[in-house]
């Protein structure tokens, strides 16, 4: 998982090489060369000349390199749109913290279906969208400029569910700014917020929707995933809202592994771009000290690290196995930071066995696009 010029990924590296297949800084938000310009989308490619040519260090992405042969495309996220995760895909920019260059390249950049959070990022200073005021200073509304663009706009579930059939073009967006409270356990009692939105959609429901709009009509797609939750409340050391994250993406997979059983010619990968905080399942002390489930365990482990359990001060208890066995555990943090260990990767459906043992961030981009092209 290292990049160009370190051990440790980035979320924005980690992502710009899934969706270019070369390694890159750290700083690396969707650029791969040297001078800093921008990748350049050609000439959509003509039908005839669908299979791909011998590859080379590509500049532009696996999404964009989609579009011109033709293929649906679509990005979905539970953060804001400029995530890195799925952003990178269709956006390129010298800082991830340059949200008007990102958004205004993301609105223009054609993808068939945009769904995230991040209203605030889209509307102009004072301008009041539909969950708040927005925070641009160019006075460009994006919003407005996406209809022009032949988007479809909703701002919840039940309007996507009712967009019209013919529609070619949707932009959901369903919250200020994320669709969670990306904050430690403690903030969010004192605030009374939960961990995610309850009137925003999931991400297992922004996916479901995005699959059957991407099949409406025959022929290959490519979609892009990501529940930012994991990253997010990991760099918070939110144990709780690691969890509620970790099952709105099981959520999410299980209903593609349930499309892969009909759609055999399909490939699932699920990866990270970078091991936020690399939280640490514990449940001792020592060889022979465990937790126990209604015993109250101490705020830290005992070299110092924050040590994570329910608000009770008791430990996390495990789902049953088998025999009803729950067993009780705790999450230990080292840092807020990203780390260099621990990015896991897995495939299922169409060309899945090329994803073995362990392999270098870059092969995901040539076996992504050697299951889409060749």
């Amino acid at each position: 998982s290292h990049l160009k010029s370190s051990l440790v990924a980035s979320s924005q590296a980690g992502a710009t090489i899934h969706a270019y297949g070369v390694k890159v800084p750290a700083d690396s938000f969707g650029i791969i060369n040297k001078s800093g310009q921008k990748p350049a989308l050609k000439k959509q490619l003509p039908e005839s000349k669908m299979k791909a040519p011998s590859l080379v260090e590509n500049q532009i992405s696996l999404l964009k390199e989609a579009q011109q042969r033709g293929l649906k495309t679509g990005l979905a996220q539970s953060g804001h749109l400029m995530e890195p995760g799925t952003a990178v895909f269709a956006s390129s920019a010298k800082s991830r913290k340059s949200f008007h260059e990102i958004t205004i390249q993301l609105i223009y950049s054609n993808v068939d279906i945009l769904l995230s959070g991040g209203e605030k990022y889209l509307l102009p200073q004072g301008v009041k969208g539909r969950f708040g005021e927005g925070v641009r200073k160019d006075k460009r509304n994006l919003i407005q400029e996406a209809k022009d663009q032949g988007y479809f706009v909703v701002y919840t579930l039940e309007e996507l569910k009712k967009s019209p059939k013919k529609t070619k073009k949707i932009l959901g967006i369903f919250a200020h700014d994320n669709t969670y409270n990306a904050e430690t356990e403690e903030f969010l009692i004192q605030k009374g917020l939960k961990a995610y939105d309850d009137k925003a959609p999931t991400i297992a429901e922004m996916s479901k929707y995005a699959l059957e709009f991407l099949t409406r009509e025959k022929g290959r797609f490519f979609l892009v995933v990501e529940e930012e939750g994991t990253d997010n409340f990991s760099n918070k050391n939110n144990a709780e809202g690691l969890f509620t994250a970790i099952k709105r993406s099981l959520s999410a997979l299980d209903f593609f592994r349930d499309f892969l059983q009909k759609n055999k010619q399909t490939l699932l990968i699920a990866a990270s771009d970078s091991n936020a905080s690399s939280p640490a399942l514990m449940d001792r002390f020592s060889s022979k000290k465990f937790f126990h489930k209604d015993k109250v365990l101490p705020s830290e482990t005992l070299n110092g690290a924050p040590l994570d359990r329910k608000s009770d001060g008791k430990p996390f208890l495990s789902q049953p196995d088998k025999k009803g066995l729950q067993m009780p555990f705790a999450i230990s943090w080292p840092t807020r930071m990203d780390v260099g260990t621990g990015v896991v990767v897995k495939a299922e459906g169409y060309q899945a066995h090329k994803v073995k043992g362990v392999i270098d961030n870059t092969e995901l981009y040539r076996i992504m696009r050697q299951a889409l092209f060749e």
